[in-house]
């Protein structure tokens, strides 16, 4: 697992202002087991929001597919939102430079609590809102990788 941290702690605070996002990385990419699909989170740099991502290698059977065909198939925090090459992702790994990327995020106004949001003094967007931490977001990202791993081998069992 690969973990980086663009921000420290206190530039944190000042770009967002204190809260669990503090002490959490920016990037973290790691692969998922025992699928070996790459997984990725990535914090937004303005807003502080996480973002993650799923990839699965070319010859699966979802590779180059659109957002809205995943959404059928796995279900994860708001619905996945991207589909693209990994080249258009922040994937470190050299390895997954072929793999295609579907990914989420938790940056919805009026159910994600958004860094950003409380520095701006936006209180009616956060009201009743939740911060989607580091734990939630790789859970998120494990339900994804999960769900195209088992895709792929219920496909494999149809033929």
């Amino acid at each position: 697992m690969r973990t980086d941290y663009w921000l420290t702690g206190e530039d944190r605070i000042l770009k967002w202002g204190p809260g669990p996002w503090v002490d959490e990385p920016d990037l973290v990419e790691w692969q998922h087991e025992p699928s070996q699909y790459p997984c990725l989170l990535l914090r937004q740099a303005e807003m502080g929001a996480w973002c993650g991502y799923a990839g699965v290698p070319p010859g699966h059977p979802l590779y180059g597919k659109t957002a809205s065909k995943i959404n059928r198939i796995v279900h994860v925090h708001c619905g996945v939102n991207f589909a693209e090459h990994a080249k258009t992702t922040y994937t470190l790994d050299p390895a997954f430079k072929d793999c295609w990327f579907f990914g989420f995020d938790a940056a919805h106004a009026n159910q994600d609590l958004i860094p950003q949001y409380i520095q701006m003094g936006l209180q009616g967007l956060i009201k009743d809102t939740v911060y989607r931490d580091f734990r939630y977001m790789r859970e998120q990202a494990e339900i994804l990788a999960q769900g195209l791993w088992e895709y792929c081998n219920h496909q494999k069992g149809d033929t």
